[in-house]
């Protein structure tokens, strides 16, 4: 994708100020960081909503899948000898 983006002595000031070398670094920055308030704010939007998960539970489900994912691991390895 090629954006362009107009010549001006504000946005190369706000550029070297914010700490980056050009103007793309900046804009990929910028992306990201939308990036990021868009699925903070699905999160907010879950939470409202009740599409929530208690943590010791969600704790509960996420060791089960590591437990499982190692016991695969090892049966592989045990097959692969």
């Amino acid at each position: 994708m090629k954006i362009t983006i107009p010549d001006s002595p504000e946005l190369t000031a706000r550029i070297a100020a914010e700490g980056f070398s050009d103007a793309e670094a900046y804009v990929h920055a910028l992306v990201a960081k939308d990036l990021e308030v868009a699925a903070i704010m699905e999160g907010v939007a879950d939470v409202e909503a009740g599409r929530v998960q208690p943590a010791d539970e969600a704790f509960r489900e996420i060791r089960a899948e590591i437990a499982a994912a190692k016991e695969r691991s090892a049966a592989a390895a045990t097959r692969q000898a």
